[in-house]
């Protein structure tokens, strides 16, 4: 590559200022080459078992199937290996993650495991929920997988969340109750 003044490097293509940014941040490594992670928003599901008044997704139910899920890995793998990317951040959402079923999310983040195994890249997980489908089934997964750190959130005053069934008041008592049992 070949620096271009106050314009940042070039590489031939076109690039975004966060990329020029990116690579032009000294970091810690040697050679004062940043290590440089990605960050990534995965969504294997779009059923959610809540039914906030101003949620924008088409809660369809749908679960991503391997392949597709492949697929992802494949753009995914590629992409880090061609922006020598060493490091990935997978923030889980949906609809919510907790409606999969413990087996399928195991299934999941063990493909996701042997995909990138052999890259060398260093593969972190998070996960965004409204707790509402956390059971004791999930325990293992969430302790072994996202380092026991679960990310959710509550309005409060809580005018808009509410789950089929349950009304605002009820859904902050069982968000209240589900924070609790992990």
């Amino acid at each position: 590559r070949k620096r271009s003044g106050a314009s940042g490097w070039r590489s031939g293509r076109p690039e975004s200022s966060s990329r020029r940014a990116m690579e032009r941040v000294p970091g810690p490594t040697a050679g004062n080459r940043r290590k440089r992670v990605f960050s990534v928003v995965f969504m294997p599901t779009l059923a959610c078992n809540a039914a906030c008044e101003y949620c924008f997704q088409n809660k369809t139910g749908s679960q991503m199937s391997n392949p597709v899920l492949h697929r992802f890995l494949d753009g995914l793998l590629q992409y880090c290996q061609e922006e020598n990317i060493r490091g990935i951040k997978i923030f889980w959402q949906g609809g919510d993650v907790l409606t999969l079923s413990p087996e399928r999310a195991s299934a999941i983040l063990q493909i996701i495991q042997q995909r990138t195994a052999s890259t060398g890249i260093i593969v972190n997980h998070h996960i965004q929920t409204n707790l509402l489908g956390y059971h004791q089934g999930w325990t293992r997964i969430l302790k072994d997988n996202f380092k026991d750190k679960i990310s959710s959130s509550l309005d409060y005053p809580n005018l808009y969340r509410r789950a089929p069934g349950i009304g605002v008041d009820d859904y902050f008592e069982r968000w209240l109750q589900k924070k609790t049992e992990i």
